[in-house]
């Protein structure tokens, strides 16, 4: 009877060892599935979020709803497109706005509330310090600087290409914004001698030309910043 009680013992050791295996190959597999649904999950959820959009509001408590959801003072990767932001705050003036996002870039939702009393200037004594309200203001209009700066930029191209430096040619170039929007241009000769300066003159009007820009069109401004050195050290 000895043998049939081991041959019992050894049948139930080897089904409680696949019973056990069963038990590995499922845990295994259902790892392996829920990586899946993760890596799947990520892919849908975070992979076409290529915009990044910098959130940056003074009063730093103010509500941000970007589309009906609750922002903060952050960065954020985005998916691209068109969203409504809206930025309200108790004893502040409610503002609304859009923020385009495109693929690969990134976009700004700054703001500095006006109070419901007029007054823009209430940060002037808030701290300056990154998370302040002083910081966050700041940095919306060191935004609509830039802004404005761009816009000058794209409506007169003389602002993207100036100052220009040729000094093989011996003369720079530069651009500056008078009172009712006329522009002078200063061309500064590097040269002494007056045949060079001449010569310095003409190439830098030639290539005011060559990129469009009519040089009857500008107060044009001659410098002369040689201060007599010779020609040849140039």
């Amino acid at each position: 009877m000895q043998p049939n009680k081991n041959v019992q013992n050894q049948n139930h050791v080897q089904s409680y060892q696949g019973v056990d295996r069963r038990k590995l190959l499922f845990a295994g597999a259902l790892v392996v599935v829920v990586a899946i649904v993760g890596i799947l999950i990520y892919a849908l959820v975070e992979i076409p979020k290529t915009s990044t959009l910098v959130v940056g509001v003074g009063p730093k408590d103010a509500k941000i709803l970007i589309d009906g959801k609750k922002y903060e003072n952050r960065t954020y990767k985005m998916r691209p497109g068109t969203y409504h932001v809206t930025i309200e705050r108790e004893g502040y003036q409610t503002q609304e706005s859009e923020v385009v996002l495109e693929k690969g870039a990134t976009g700004e939702v700054r703001a500095c509330l006006t109070t419901d009393g007029g007054n823009e200037d209430w940060w002037h004594n808030e701290g300056y310090t990154e998370g302040e309200n002083g910081y966050y203001c700041q940095a919306y209009y060191d935004m609509l600087a830039r802004r404005a700066q761009a816009e000058m930029e794209a409506d007169n191209k003389i602002f993207s290409l100036m100052p220009y430096k040729n000094y093989e040619d011996g003369y720079m170039i530069a651009a500056q914004e008078q009172e009712g929007g006329k522009v002078k241009v200063t061309i500064s000769l590097l040269y002494c001698k007056i045949d060079l300066q001449q010569m310095s003159k003409e190439m830098a009007l030639e290539w005011m030309r060559g990129k469009g820009l009519d040089p009857e069109t500008y107060d044009i401004e001659i410098s002369i910043l040689c201060e007599d050195l010779e020609p040849e050290r140039w």
